[in-house]
């Protein structure tokens, strides 16, 4: 079942879904329908599914996701954090927009990443967060959530490791040469240091703590290296942040150490990353958490990994988001299954076709057999519910959050980067809907996807392009084809100078097949570096 669902994923998709093809989750017999699949990138594709299944009930959920060639030479995996800043929260679209335009590489995949404290004065992730070789976070959701927290940690440029026992520290180095673990921002823990910033106003501590004013001498705040001087002690808790300066905020063994300071004494920082006990801090440049893993040695996690605790909070189904990579870590496949519920009345009769008017989400055990169909040899889950976001380039976000537009600001996320030279000369195209079915007087304009000489997408909706259909099946005026009375199937054919492209048309449910003039059109572009 698993090769009949690739092979699927591989072939043109439905502009109308196709029913009837069957594969496997657990025992569970799933029908699968293609919605769309297209080019999104060198080497990448971008595939959205409805599966549906009677076991209890009749249910389907949409599910959308990006393959990534991990052998492209010109593609890395980055990790970002929202706004690039401590205690920010920024969506999936904003983010790989934002990326873009800083002009260090083009963003064009990525998914919505760790949990976090929802809710909270200042927002931060609840695993160890690592975005270009900083961290920005420790972890912040203490004992019971690391005993479960997994991590994609991505060395050098796309070496990717996906596992559990990841662990990030910042260390604050005192003038006794004592140290102690530290983060920036956030609530501050038993013996833990915070340093809080002028994004927040106060450091909204407890009175069981000692905290004193300090500032950067040389460095950036949160990297290794950096310098800090007291500037006044014994300020109590709950102290204002000034505007140019930090708050270093202690409990136990790190207040004790705040209450060794005097004003002039300098502080310096370092880092420490390791996986499984293993020194990587010179190597790893990226780290994204979340929670379970999904997919152990090509097979669902044990059960443990699934029942209703620090792992999977839902008691119900719900939207996800997922990771993970083949065996030999040469594919790379990010996904969100979407949940909502749509009225009737606001759904398009294309839209019932395809997208339907509800999606039931799944439950995390689902998650990771869906994985395993997916031909992943090892995933894990991301944050989930109005949390679950996939992005991509030009296209914008691919599945429907809680049925809505609205994307929820989240703190993290990772991404398919390519380094190419920026490039907005259209070199390849391809048609978004590679089979569709007319019926008669029905009128179709193709949407034509534009790529640059590297495969990257640079437009969505290519104007200016001609279309050629068997004269036999209908009429052709201007880029729209109309569907006459014959039943008929063959291959249409568009035309952007000497660019070509094809996609597959069947009139009237379907009869003799006929040309366009051109069935040497491409349904799917190459990928250009191979």
């Amino acid at each position: 079942m698993k090769k009949l669902l690739l092979s699927l994923a591989a072939c043109a998709a439905m502009f109308s879904a196709n029913a009837g093809t069957q594969w496997m989750m657990g025992t569970t017999p799933f029908g699968v329908d293609t919605l769309y699949h297209y080019t999104s990138g060198p080497g990448m594709t971008t595939t959205g599914l409805k599966l549906s299944w009677t076991s209890d009930g009749v249910y389907s959920t949409n599910v959308h996701y990006t393959e990534v060639d991990l052998t492209n030479p010109n593609l890395e995996i980055r990790g970002v954090q929202a706004k690039d800043t401590y205690g920010a929260q920024e969506n999936v679209q904003s983010m790989g927009n934002r990326k873009t335009a800083q002009g260090k590489g083009q963003y064009l995949a990525g998914v919505n990443g760790d949990f976090f404290n929802m809710g909270a004065k200042v927002i931060v992730p609840l695993s160890a967060n690592v975005a270009d070789g900083k961290i920005y976070n420790s972890g912040s959701g203490g004992s019971s959530w690391s005993k479960w927290a997994t991590h994609v940690v991505v060395k050098d440029k796309k070496d990717l490791v996906i596992g559990q026992n990841f662990k990030a520290y910042q260390t604050m180095i005192f003038p006794s040469k004592q140290t102690n673990m530290y983060h920036v921002n956030g609530a501050r823990g038993e013996n833990e240091l915070v340093i809080y910033t002028p994004d927040s106003v106060s450091t909204n501590t407890n009175p069981w703590g000692s905290e004193c004013k300090i500032k950067l001498v040389s460095g950036v705040v949160g990297e290794e290296g950096a310098v800090y001087e007291v500037t006044e002690v014994n300020t109590g808790n709950n102290t204002p942040v000034p505007s140019d300066g930090f708050v270093l905020s202690g409990h136990g063994s790190g207040a004790a150490l705040i209450n060794s300071l005097a004003v002039g004494d300098r502080l310096t920082t370092s880092k420490a990353m390791t996986y499984n006990g293993q020194d990587l801090t010179d190597v790893v440049t990226q780290a994204v958490g979340g929670c379970s893993m999904l997919v152990i040695d090509g097979k669902s996690a044990p059960d443990e990994y699934f029942s209703k605790n620090v792992v999977d909070h839902f008691s119900s189904s719900q939207a996800r988001t997922a990771i993970g990579y083949n065996k030999d870590r040469t594919k790379l496949v990010m996904l969100v299954a979407d949940k909502y519920s749509k009225l009737e009345s606001s759904v398009t009769d294309a839209e019932k076709v395809s997208w339907g008017t509800k999606s039931n989400g799944f439950f995390m055990y689902r998650m990771a057999q869906l994985m395993v169909n997916l031909d992943c040899y090892t995933a894990m889950a991301f944050d989930g519910g109005g949390s679950s976001q996939l992005y991509n380039k030009e296209l914008g976000v691919r599945n429907l959050p809680y049925g809505g537009t609205y994307l929820r600001p989240v703190t993290n996320g990772v991404f398919a980067v390519e380094t190419t030279p920026v490039d907005n000369e259209i070199a390849m195209i391809e048609v978004y809907q590679k089979n569709v079915n007319l019926a008669a007087g029905s009128v179709f304009t193709p949407t034509v996807l534009g790529y640059n000489q590297y495969g990257v997408l640079v437009s969505k909706n290519v104007k200016g392009f001609t279309l050629a259909v068997a004269p036999e099946l209908g009429s052709v005026e201007g880029s729209a084809f109309t569907t006459g009375a014959a039943a008929g199937a063959t291959k249409a054919v568009v035309s952007l100078g000497e660019l070509k492209a094809g996609f597959n048309l069947t009139t009237n449910g379907g009869g003799k097949y006929v040309t366009s003039g051109d069935d040497a059109a491409p349904l799917q572009i190459k990928a250009p570096y191979t």
